[in-house]
């Protein structure tokens, strides 16, 4: 029995569906009898090799989305990666983060895990399919690699939330204290100011006492290290060159510890100084519980 001819018409409507190759979409048609629900199959399946293979370039682009309940409570974030800025850019690209975050939100709005595994998040459902297929499915509709890198969410008393105009830096952070605090105009302020500071600073953790021990330790073995090739303090006694050596890591503090930083819209001010006075402003003591920060290639 001899093959059914495949019009230019359907193969068209293939493409339109797929945004395939001409040539993949009738190979397609062929392989599938002129079938055209089991040609989108085939063509998924082949995709889904296509995208496999493109899984060791580098993805240097991308772009960070995030959605927020009404009041304030919850919000929820995804970073998607990509090779190119034209595809960060480009109409597929936001319209596939807008379908993760829309999962993300189906599966974590209300929650506070802090950040998901990838693997859970891949498993997660769109309009009938895996994240992961949906994903997979557009690497080889557009011929460049991409995927989901991060997906966080937050819940408490209040959730602040921020992403850079470019879309590559986002934040969320959680505040806690009383409610009627919380609610307030200034503890909104404060936590707007809060997201866009951390975008700005970066820290690595809310407090010192957050800071990861082996990050300290290698800290203070750097110092140790600069101290001997320094003839000034390499003659110090011990105690008084541990002294030094522990201002030095107070300093070093100072950077990484978000409470201690100074103030981004204030450099006389830390973050603590702020968040004190807008306690006492908005008429409850208000702490900073914790944040996330998703930064497209880092």
């Amino acid at each position: 029995m001899s093959a059914p001819e495949i019009s230019a018409k359907v193969v068209m409507q293939l493409r339109a569906a797929t945004g395939l190759p001409m040539m993949k979409c009738k190979e397609a048609l062929e392989a599938c009898g002129g079938d055209f629900e089991k040609s989108v199959e085939w063509l998924r399946k082949k995709g889904l090799e296509t995208a496999a293979k493109k899984a060791d370039r580098a993805m240097k682009e991308g772009r960070v989305a995030l959605k927020s309940s009404p009041d304030g409570k919850s919000a929820v974030m995804v970073e998607l990666s990509c090779e190119t800025e034209p595809v960060k850019e480009g109409p597929d690209f936001k319209a596939l983060g807008e379908k993760v975050l829309a999962a993300a939100w189906a599966h974590l709005g209300g929650k506070a895990p802090g950040e998901v595994a990838l693997a859970d998040a891949l498993a997660w459902t769109a309009g009938g399919e895996t994240l992961d297929t949906t994903i997979k499915t557009l690497v080889a509709k557009i011929g460049e690699n991409m995927a989901l890198r991060r997906v966080a969410a937050l819940a408490g008393g209040r959730v602040a939330t921020y992403v850079h105009f470019n879309g590559k830096v986002g934040v969320i952070a959680e505040l806690a204290g009383p409610d009627a605090a919380l609610a307030s105009a200034d503890a909104k302020t404060f936590g707007d100011d809060l997201c866009m500071h951390i975008a700005a600073f970066k820290p690595a953790a809310v407090s010192r006492d957050e800071i990861g021990k082996d990050l300290v330790d290698k800290e203070m073995e750097i110092y140790r290290e600069q101290a001997k090739q320094d003839p000034k303090l390499s003659s110090k006694p011990p105690a008084v060159l541990e002294k030094i050596l522990v201002g030095k890591l107070d300093g070093f503090f100072r950077e990484r510890a978000l409470l201690e930083q100074a103030w981004a819209k204030d450099g006389t001010q830390t973050v603590k100084a702020v968040l004190d006075a807008t306690s006492k402003k908005a008429g409850g003591a208000i702490a900073v519980r914790r944040y996330v920060l998703f930064q497209v290639g880092v």
